[in-house]
């Protein structure tokens, strides 16, 4: 909504130190669609606000977190209409889609953790135009995932070729699962 302010918190957590030590990157959160309902000027102010932010931090490296594309397309695709995969593809080193399988319901076939990354990392990299994007999907909630969940996540990461991928959020996944999740790439 504000792009001026969106650019001030970005260059603070750029130029965020502690102890001598800053972030390796910043990660675009891409999901808030409430202050701009009309899609076409949201995307507008998303590739504005890209470049300037690409152009501040030169070649740092930047993350976007987009919606996945299975919901923005398939699930939901009133959400974000004509989201400019292609225009923004030049301005992120990495895509980190927010395939949290765990909203999704076994009726849509999409609740399954593989189908649900695989589907959103393949159209990820389809919609860039990119084959080789480098993406990181981030998986879960885990207080509805399971065990099995996450061995599905980590074979779709590898199945894939993504260059990683995490869960959302840390601070309900089980300890015991930790040791599966070890065998996302990266």
């Amino acid at each position: 909504y504000d792009l001026d302010s969106d650019m001030r918190r970005l260059l603070a957590i750029r130029d965020f130190r502690a102890g001598g030590h800053g972030f390796d990157g910043i990660g675009l959160d891409i999901e808030w669609t409430r202050d701009v309902p009309n899609a076409a000027e949201r995307n507008v102010r998303l590739i504005d606000l890209s470049r300037r932010l690409r152009a501040a931090v030169g070649d740092e490296a930047l993350s976007a977190i987009p919606l996945p594309p299975v919901l923005i397309e398939t699930v939901n695709p009133r959400y974000w209409p004509g989201f400019p995969w292609r225009e923004l593809a030049p301005l992120y080193d990495v895509w980190m889609p927010m395939a949290y399988w765990s909203f999704r319901t076994q009726s849509s076939g999409y609740r399954d953790a593989y189908r649900y990354t695989e589907e959103n990392v393949r159209r990820t990299r389809l919609n860039l135009g990119l084959p080789n994007a480098m993406v990181h999907p981030i998986g879960g909630t885990d207080n509805k995932s399971n065990d099995n969940d996450y061995r599905n996540f980590v074979r779709a990461c590898v199945d894939s070729a993504s260059i990683g991928g995490s869960i959302y959020d840390w601070r309900t996944t089980p300890m015991g699962s930790y040791s599966i999740l070890r065998g996302v790439p990266g």
